[in-house]
């Protein structure tokens, strides 16, 4: 196991739910080469910038032309990779298919066993390895079965999620915050309705009752366009705060995140991040 290709097209948390299968790799092959390869828009690509796990990171748009695909994939040839893991939530035709044509040694990859002509395509696919999505398992868990399919025996398995970004100067002076100051994150499942949402007058209470015991305390809403627009401006015009969502990149927002006194999110990538 020389040089690793993971693909990064998924959600942030789910992405740094899949930090402990690179740790894992590199634990086990410590002179192996990984690469990410993403391009959503959720800015995956930029969690692990500064990560000595990662030596390089391909970024491929998914709004990217057919042609712009095929060539990108074509140029992926000269890198020359052994295996390409492909997860239940970020591996998708385009990454299955493009990784045959950049001569990528072996596919690793999820599938569900409802979906039987799915999965017996990807029994029948070439130099494969097929490895079942158990329902009800821990998403780590799920990453970390693709290893051990190939590894071919199992290992101790180390939970802990990571992030190394590259941080920015100027992000809290863009936006006028001070310290000290907390963050909240109003919205979810980028601004959809959502289960995982705590809903907006319990926010508006927080912010309230923080306001009146911490009167020098900032607080400062972070998220993306969706969460803005559905939930952050309604629950701004109850409430004062600073509002950062849909305005920041992804290297200002895990800046400010890192550099609050306390987080306060809901089950999302924000909170992950934290």
């Amino acid at each position: 196991m020389r040089k690793i290709l993971i693909s990064g097209y998924t959600g942030l948390g789910n992405f740094i739910l899949k930090t402990p299968l690179i740790a894992a790799i590199k634990t086990h092959y410590p002179d192996c080469e990984i690469d990410i390869i993403a391009g959503n828009d959720y800015g995956t690509e930029y969690l692990l910038g500064n990560s000595p796990l990662i030596r390089k990171t391909h970024v491929l748009k998914q709004s990217s032309s057919l042609i712009q695909k095929v060539k990108y994939f074509w140029r992926l040839r000269k890198e020359k990779y052994d295996y390409i893991f492909l997860p239940f939530d970020a591996s998708g035709k385009m990454l299955f298919f493009g990784s045959y044509m950049a001569k990528i040694k072996k596919r690793v990859v999820h599938t569900l066993l409802r979906n039987k002509l799915k999965t017996l395509f990807y029994l029948l696919s070439p130099a494969s390895e097929v490895v079942a999505v158990i329902p009800g398992r821990h998403e780590i868990d799920l990453n970390l079965d693709l290893f051990e399919a190939v590894h071919n025996k199992p290992f101790e398995r180390d939970y802990n999620t990571f992030v190394s970004p590259r941080l920015i100067d100027g992000a809290l002076e863009k936006f006028e915050v001070t310290d000290p100051f907390i963050v909240i994150q109003p919205g979810a499942a980028n601004g959809a309705k959502s289960a995982k949402k705590w809903s907006n007058d319990k926010f508006e209470d927080l912010i309230v009752k923080t306001k009146e015991l911490y009167p020098r305390l900032q607080i400062v809403a972070v998220g993306d366009q969706g969460d803005n627009e559905n939930y952050i401006k309604p629950l701004r015009h109850k409430v004062d705060f600073i509002n950062t969502a849909g305005a920041n990149s992804i290297a200002e927002l895990v800046t400010i995140v890192k550099e609050a006194k306390l987080v306060i999110a809901n089950d999302s990538g924000v909170m992950h991040i934290a």
